[in-house]
Order: C-alpha cells, then structure tokens, then sequence
C-alpha cells in the first residue's frame, strides 16, 4: 500500500478537545514542577535569604510564562470551536459540498446570498470557477435529471 500524504482539508474533529487536555495537564505538570523546585531550593539552605529570593524570581517568571502560554492554547481552542462550520452555516454562506480531487485539492460548492458557487481549493489557493443564481442552478439540475 502506497503511504500518501495527509488530507490537509480535512483536521481532526476533536482536536481543540485535545488541546484543552494537554493545557490542563501542563497546567499540572508545570504546577508539580514549581513545588518540586521550591522545595528543592528550601531543602539546600546553603544560600543567604537574599540569593534565595533572586533565585526563586527566576523560577516564578518561568512558572507564570509557560502557564499563561498553556492558558493561551486553552482559549485558542476554545475559540477553534466557535469558528466551525455550523457558525458559518447560520449566516448567508452555506457550505452545499465538498468533493476531495486528491490529498491536496477539492472542490467546494457554496450557497452564498441566493447563488451558488463553485470553488476549486488547493493548499495555497481558492479560486472562484463558477456562479449560478439559485432559479439557474435548479433549472440545469432539472434539465439534467430528464435527459
């Protein structure tokens, strides 16, 4: 069996679950990490008071950076799940279908203010090939079916 690239069109639908996974778990890793430090810094008690403190601003600052970056990706997919489809799809654009050509092309057929579109998609460019009116496009569907 040939191994083919992935379908780019296609992303996993629980991915922004998954991310919300991983930000609690770093949440919790980083929040172990901190303690572990912490009590390794006040287990030494070789240093003075004052290098003690210059050296736990260090691991407080690295504490709060990768925590708000996990939170960030938290929001980032939460976010993800209010951007789908079914949002667009309550507006004026609604997604009809979506032929896949191959891995890395696809065709898109959109209802888009009482029109319908056909778009070609690839990786890095979405072209506008054609565009019937609503009466059109059931009208070409009828001529085809009685043929």
């Amino acid at each position: 069996m040939k191994n083919s690239p992935p379908n780019f069109f296609k992303s996993l639908p629980k991915s922004s679950k998954y991310l919300r996974y991983i930000s609690f778990l770093g949440i919790g890793v980083m929040t172990l990490w901190l303690l572990m430090v912490l009590n390794m810094d006040s287990n030494l008690g070789s240093s003075t008071s004052s290098e003690s403190g210059k050296s736990n601003v260090g691991i407080y600052i690295t504490f709060i950076g990768i925590v708000s970056s996990l939170v960030f990706i938290y929001w980032l997919s939460l976010k993800k799940d209010k951007m789908g489809i079914k949002e667009v799809s309550n507006s004026n654009i609604k997604l009809l279908e979506t032929v896949d050509i191959d891995n890395f092309n696809q065709l898109i057929l959109l209802e888009v203010n009482e029109e319908i579109w056909i778009l070609s998609a690839s990786q890095t460019n979405l072209n506008l090939l054609s565009k019937y009116s609503k009466t059109e496009w059931k009208s070409d569907l009828d001529n085809e079916s009685l043929n």
